[in-house]
């Protein structure tokens, strides 16, 4: 096991609002991690930007959600270091490819998925950065695993 994890947005999601939705794996490495449970501060500005956009709706500040949320599960919120910002600009867009059924003809048509979510690169850079591997849901992520990115759930 790890001596530490760090949940991306919507891994910390489920923890607060469902946690029976987490993975097996994902709640054996939040609860047994020697260390801890972290979550990296482009996470609060992801769940700031929800906030903004009408998605979530709080009844209290911003601050005070983050505090209270952070002292009930002993999260640790672990500030984004000038490196992670690096690597984040040198992180690329992943696309993957999907083929979907063709209804008639039996062949499929592929299309081309693009991922370009810039807090999903921040945080995996900042999980990259920090040698912590990240807990998501996303499997989007394991493409950057060839970056250092060690991805689990």
């Amino acid at each position: 096991l790890p001596k530490q994890v760090m949940l991306d947005t919507p891994a910390l999601d489920l923890l607060i609002r469902n946690p029976n939705r987490l993975s097996h794996n994902a709640l054996r490495l939040i609860n047994e991690c020697e260390e801890g449970v972290c979550i990296s501060s482009a996470t609060v500005l992801e769940w700031a930007h929800w906030v903004q956009r009408g998605y979530y709706q709080l009844e209290i500040s911003l601050d005070t959600f983050f505090e209270q949320i952070m002292q009930h599960w002993q999260l640790q919120l672990l500030p984004l270091p000038l490196e992670a910002y690096s690597l984040y600009t040198e992180l690329p867009v992943v696309t993957a490819e999907l083929k979907t059924p063709e209804k008639n003809e039996g062949n499929g048509k592929v299309r081309k998925l693009v991922h370009d979510d810039q807090y999903d690169q921040l945080i995996a850079a900042h999980a990259i950065v920090a040698k912590i591997p990240l807990v998501s849901p996303h499997g989007i992520f394991k493409n950057y695993e060839r970056f250092g990115l060690k991805w689990a759930w």
